[in-house]
């Protein structure tokens, strides 16, 4: 598949089955200090039997983890499932943003990508602003977030909250 045709085929993918997150959370140190933080993630869930999927864009992104799990339904029982993620902030903003702002979006998620792109944008530069290593190893460096980080990110996740509400146009 060459370039335009998976950006046109991963934008679409995700418009159905793909979820944006931007929120706090929390860190309790050995000292007993509770941390403050802020993330933004990407997901794709399927069953497992969609598995290869998953794979090939992983494989195009070059980023991101795939995970298998079993979920519960009251329909259906037990589930294997799977789900691609991608926490790296780094990574949302040069490899999979760049596409969607390519192709742009045209289901009622675009809402969604509105919010979700400002918090990445944000944490972003104050991720930038204390170096790429530490953040990309997984050191968290919780303390780098200010009250005011902490507001801005909060009320996109609140409004995240409030534009997945169904609403019946």
């Amino acid at each position: 598949m060459n370039k335009q045709n998976f950006e046109g085929w991963i934008t679409g993918f995700l418009e159905g089955e793909g979820s944006f997150d931007v929120n706090l959370s929390k860190k309790k140190a050995k000292s007993g200090v509770v941390y403050m933080g802020c993330y933004a993630k990407f997901m794709i869930g399927l069953r497992q039997d969609d598995y290869r999927a998953l794979e090939f864009i992983q494989k195009k992104l070059k980023c991101g983890k795939i995970i298998k799990y079993i979920e519960f339904s009251n329909h259906f029982g037990k589930q294997p499932m799977c789900r691609y993620t991608i926490t790296i902030v780094k990574d949302l903003k040069e490899k999979l943003m760049p596409i969607i702002d390519r192709v742009g979006m045209y289901s009622k998620k675009r809402k969604d990508y509105k919010i979700w792109k400002k918090g990445v944008n944000y944490i972003y530069k104050v991720q930038k602003k204390y170096g790429w290593k530490s953040w990309i190893k997984g050191k968290r460096f919780f303390k780098k977030f200010t009250e005011k980080d902490y507001e801005y990110i909060g009320e996109l996740a609140k409004q995240l909250r409030e534009v997945r509400k169904y609403k019946d146009d």
